[in-house]
């Protein structure tokens, strides 16, 4: 009983404090298909529970965290944690929102491990850059280039020897299962890093009243993808 009185304070706070800031509540979101299928409807979920609308803006990768935060928009739909770091009035709410891994595709002939990304005459295939993949560009010499390549197209390239090495990412929500059988390729699992939502500073309150619902919310979303199996 306790709790869920101090639940609803917790809301009746987050409430007061979202109702006086202009209008809409707004989030922008990049352009990738997991934060139209996944990422928006869980968050949907999550500020309907809090008795919140909420619009969303698709914008630029690096747009969308410049108009957060300068707090054009309330926050970003998400986000790996390390690109919040040039923006000190951005955080993440403090549950995961999904596990992303980054992936290393390679023809068969070649070493599949990180020893690649350390030899400058490699050439590496990597996905539009991100914060993650503009630090593998700065600590490993290798040639990374990157390119809009779906992962199918990047398979395309390893096989027909254009190429030997790309990367691309993957994640628990949003799995992409490369064709390595069918292309005669290898694969590893270079590392594996969270996705947060991401608020302005200023919405602290809310992101604290946040984290729990997107537990619960993520919990019963995999409990139905299994049940879906």
């Amino acid at each position: 009983m306790l709790k869920r009185t101090l639940f609803a304070l917790t809301i009746a706070m987050v409430l007061l404090s979202t109702n006086s800031l202009a209008e809409p509540f707004t989030l922008s979101h990049a352009p990738h298909p997991a934060i139209k299928s996944i990422y928006i409807p869980i968050l949907k979920e999550v500020y309907s529970e809090l008795q919140m609308a909420v619009e969303f803006q698709e914008m630029s990768t690096h747009r969308g965290l410049v108009e957060a935060n300068a707090r054009h928009v309330d926050g970003d739909v998400a986000r790996f944690s390390e690109a919040l770091q040039d923006y000190p009035n951005l955080m993440a709410v403090p549950t995961a929102l999904d596990q992303a891994e980054i992936i290393l595709l390679c023809v068969r002939e070649a070493d599949c491990s990180d020893n690649a990304l350390k030899e400058p005459k490699n050439r590496i295939l990597i996905p539009t850059e991100t914060a993650v993949m503009r630090r593998f560009i700065a600590t490993y010499p290798a040639n990374f280039m990157p390119v809009s390549y779906s992962l199918s197209k990047s398979q395309e390239m390893l096989s027909m020897g254009r190429f030997k090495y790309a990367l691309y990412v993957s994640s628990e929500l949003h799995p992409h299962q490369a064709k390595t059988e069918e292309y005669n390729l290898n694969w590893a699992v270079l590392e594996s890093c969270p996705i947060y939502h991401v608020l302005h500073k200023d919405h602290k309150a809310l992101a604290d009243a946040i984290a729990p619902i997107l537990s619960r919310v993520l919990e019963r979303y995999r409990r139905e993808q299994q049940l879906r199996q």
